[in-house]
């Protein structure tokens, strides 16, 4: 029992200390309920591809390149490190998830430092999975960053922003105008990122998810969230 409580001690000062008392509260709302379901907060975020892209920082040891099905097994052990799990169910997983995105048409961007690869990040055209269940529809000149991982070590070191970059201008090569990215709304340190790169937020959804259902109920703050979010995929696709 004493265990428990300085484990749960250290965990609440670590999350008052780095996000402040509102994320703790949520964490802790978020534990509460987690026995009936799961409760997540996201922020959408929106990139106007219109706009001229800045010169970037250039990091010398950094390479980016696509993904290529030759990079599907370094990709999977990458989740597995993200996950912290290499069980055969979980990298099985993995696997089936990346032919899909692959199969979708969805474009994975590597980070390499050497023969490394420390970050991946993919991109999602016409839609994308999104939360409880629900999917985010894109117009043909939208796209939207569908997740992205830096190994932890590699942390701090503008990969993410550079990564980003290399995406937008692929994009705007190819008449993109608009660009998305969910990011959770308790991680300060992925929203601030985004804002520092001229990202602006357009409202924050909420979303529940019963234990052991596939689909749950979602809130877009914004009118705007509820025509991007559905609960189905589009036709067209």
């Amino acid at each position: 029992m004493t265990s428990r409580f300085q484990n749960f001690f250290k965990w609440s000062s670590a999350v008052l200390r780095y996000n402040g008392p509102m994320v703790l509260l949520w964490r802790l709302l978020q534990k509460g309920v987690s026995r009936f379901g799961r409760l997540e907060m996201v922020t959408l975020f929106e990139k106007d591809l219109s706009q001229p892209l800045k010169d970037a920082k250039k990091l010398a040891d950094l390479t980016i390149t696509l993904a290529t099905e030759s990079d599907i097994e370094p990709l999977v052990k990458l989740i597995g490190e993200r996950f912290k799990t290499q069980e055969s169910s979980r990298i099985k997983e993995f696997e089936d998830l990346i032919h899909q995105r692959f199969k979708k048409g969805s474009f994975c961007f590597l980070g390499k430092i050497g023969k490394e690869i420390v970050h991946y990040a993919w991109i999602s055209f016409h839609w994308g999975e999104s939360l409880g269940g629900h999917f985010i529809h894109l117009k043909d000149d939208e796209a939207l960053l569908l997740d992205a991982f830096t190994l932890e070590k590699w942390r701090g070191q503008g990969i993410l922003p550079a990564v980003v970059d290399q995406m937008i201008y692929y994009l705007q090569q190819h008449g993109y105008l608009k660009f998305y990215v969910l990011v959770d709304t308790d991680n300060k340190s992925s929203k601030k990122t985004f804002q520092r790169l001229g990202w602006l937020p357009l409202g924050i959804v909420f979303s529940f998810t019963p234990r052991g259902a596939s689909k749950g109920w979602i809130l877009p703050l914004k009118r705007k969230l509820a025509y991007l979010l559905k609960y189905y995929i589009p036709n067209s696709t």
